[in-house]
């Protein structure tokens, strides 16, 4: 995650009402090139009240390879790990969709292990399918 959102997150974590998920957090990221969008945050169940300075978003269902990064949690490493595994995902004749967010999980206890979620293009589930598909590298 970004630095100084993970702080912030950490500093008014306990202002988030109906976390599903205690102890893991979640980064969203749109685009890697010119724009970058991130959003720290973690899971709730619904959001009617959402604290003051922060926003609520909703993630549509689709598709997503899964890896898990392993090593240094700074930005260049992660996404140098990012970057070889969307070539290994084209080797395999998949798509990373860069234009639908990617996700960033954390655990609590493990630093150094970090859940990676990248959006698969044309792989779309139906509306009735689990919020999250996954598709293990």
């Amino acid at each position: 995650m970004v630095p100084k959102l993970c702080l912030e997150l950490e500093r008014r974590q306990h202002e988030i009402p109906r976390q599903i998920r205690t102890g893991v957090k979640t980064g969203v990221s749109l685009s890697r090139t010119r724009l970058y969008h991130y959003i720290a945050g973690v899971e709730v169940s619904q959001f009617y009240e959402v604290p003051e300075g922060m926003i609520g978003i909703v993630l549509p269902a689709r598709e997503y390879a899964v890896y898990t990064h392993l090593g240094a949690s700074d930005r260049t490493e992660i996404d140098q790990t990012l970057l070889l595994h969307m070539d290994k995902l084209r080797q395999r004749g998949l798509e990373p969709d860069l234009s639908a967010y990617a996700l960033e999980i954390r655990h609590s206890g493990h630093s150094s292990s970090i859940d990676i979620h990248l959006p698969l293009r044309g792989t779309n589930p139906s509306d009735d399918s689990p919020e999250f598909v996954y598709r293990p590298l």
